[in-house]
């Protein structure tokens, strides 16, 4: 097959012949590790240590073949012997850290510290779980060789070791006692500093995997962030160059205005790890990212990879992350901060492309062109209007019982209105310019009218819950169905007011039902 299949330089296969190798090689995985398994009745089971010393090989289907083979052993293995195996290597695990450590006199504790190795300036995150994210970056620098020697050294000694017992924590958790996660958990944060992509791309996807065993022994939690933003970024600004030749384009928006979420190779599993930190700590994680989009010792493109993690965390959660929604627009509006022209300059693409996406995806959140305003509808049942132009808040609009479910402009930008599906209210706001004494006596921000609804029937197979004086409809339910419609309607040609167009608004409620408004 490699003959027939010829790699590139970098390990993979071509274009032309990329998709029929992945192809073969699957039927081959799942020959040997399904088929066989269960026609043979004398098969026997490759030796674990033989698979996980390809596990970090620099060939992606190689090392993937490998894992892939190492499950299906894994969870064939009878509990007896998977535990005396575990407990195994684990305490060979253990002695070889310390053997390593001892030989180097180096340590694996805070090894997240050094973000710079991986593609960017090294600086400390202001937020952090333990503080220890003031590492020395001179002390990286300086003995860069000894530290890409050392990381060479730990996947030749520890590699095979901690790929078994990550897979075996992974699929077993009870089989690995929280020292030996402890343990796993470093050595895997440790690979993440290394330059080789295909080393930092396997760290980061067992990392992934077993992110419920080693969640509780990632203590130093922003700087891990930081980390997997820097390489995301490094691989991103590669597959660019590898894509248009030598040179970066440098224009509005930068290197990487044109990624779409996500990425490929090494980037693929930084952001799926990502990702999965993002749903479990939201608020610690998206708190994070606004604090640093204001950190101007960041490299070039570390901005736009914190806009496409927001996108890419919407599109995968945004169930979850539609709780934490003024989080995302505060984090999008300190980037397009006019006083800093340069970094608005470059992330005014991504930003863009990041509310368009909220306001496709949530019926909470509007957008008017022309007055170049954000209406973003809050849990808190508080509206929140953002200026563009100033990347500041707006106004705030206070008077919904409940969070609000629904938020449109008028065409003409100057009236908001808004729906609350938990006490079944609609409001009409003034969202228009109020002049001098409007702003002085705050009469812009009271609301120009109120409608209650009447309450939705809860249907006999599990339909929508009332919305006043029962359960409140379901958040996904919400943003799946409530919208709001401006809508123009002529009368019957045969009517005397046929030439008077009829104004409508249309609100779809959380059950699918519509009511309609006459303006």
């Amino acid at each position: 097959m490699e003959y027939k299949y010829s790699r590139s330089g970098n390990g993979s296969a071509s274009p032309a012949n990329k998709e029929e190798f992945q192809v073969l090689w699957s039927q081959l995985i799942t020959q040997h590790s399904v088929v066989l398994p269960e026609c043979v009745a004398q098969f026997r089971e490759p030796a674990l240590e033989e698979l996980a010393a390809f596990g970090f090989d620099s060939c992606e289907y190689t090392q993937l073949a490998a894992r892939t083979l190492l499950s299906g052993v894994i969870k064939r293995l009878p509990p007896t012997e998977r535990s005396t195996l575990s407990a195994e290597y684990s305490a060979k695990l253990h002695w070889e850290m310390v053997r390593l450590e001892t030989e180097t006199g180096s340590s694996f504790l805070g090894a997240v510290g050094g973000v710079g190795t991986s593609g960017g300036a090294s600086s400390t995150s202001q937020t952090s779980n333990s503080g220890a994210t003031s590492g020395s970056g001179n002390s990286s620098s300086a003995g860069g060789e000894s530290s890409v020697m050392s990381l060479s050294l730990v996947v030749e000694r520890l590699g095979s070791l901690v790929l078994l017992m990550s897979m075996i924590g992974t699929y077993f958790p009870g089989e690995i006692s929280p020292a030996g996660a402890r343990e796993v958990c470093d050595v895997l944060v440790y690979l993440l500093k290394a330059p080789e992509r295909f080393v930092a791309s396997v760290s980061a996807e067992l990392l992934t995997k077993g992110l419920m065993l080693f969640r509780p022994h990632l203590v130093d939690l922003s700087s891990l962030i930081i980390q997997l933003l820097l390489i995301d970024m490094r691989e991103k600004l590669c597959s660019a160059q590898s894509e248009g030749g030598d040179e970066v384009p440098t224009g509005p928006g930068g290197s990487l205005a044109n990624f779409n979420e996500g990425g490929t190779g090494g980037s693929n599993a930084a952001m799926s790890l990502l990702v999965e930190v993002g749903a479990c700590e939201s608020a610690f994680v998206l708190g994070l990212l606004q604090q640093e989009m204001h950190n101007h010792d960041r490299p070039a493109g570390f901005h736009e990879s914190i806009l496409l993690y927001m996108m890419e965390l919407i599109n995968t959660h945004y169930l979850l992350m539609c709780r934490h929604l003024p989080a995302f627009v505060d984090t999008v509006m300190a980037c397009l901060d006019p006083t800093k022209p340069e970094r608005r300059r470059r992330c005014l693409p991504l930003s863009t492309r990041c509310l368009h996406s909220l306001v496709r995806r949530f019926p909470m959140v509007d957008f008017h062109q022309e007055t170049q305003r954000l209406a973003l509808g809050a849990m808190e049942a508080v509206i929140v209007i953002y200026d563009l132009r100033t990347a500041t808040k707006w106004r705030v609009l206070d008077g919904h019982a409940s969070a609000v479910s629904a938020v449109r402009f008028r065409s003409d930008g100057q009236v908001l209105v808004s729906y609350a599906a938990r006490d079944g209210s609609v409001r009409w706001w003034n969202s228009g310019n109020a002049g001098l004494f409007g702003g002085m006596l705050k009469m812009h921000q009271s609301c120009l009218k109120e409608h209650k609804l009447a309450a939705l029937k809860e249907g006999g197979n599990g339909g929508a819950p009332a919305s006043t004086g029962g359960a409140s409809a379901g958040l996904k339910q919400i943003i799946q169905t409530c919208r709001f419609h401006f809508l123009t309607r002529k009368d019957n040609p045969g009517d005397g007011n046929s030439d008077q167009p009829k104004h409508i608004l249309r609100l779809t409620r959380e059950d699918a039902s519509q009511v309609q408004f006459l303006l």
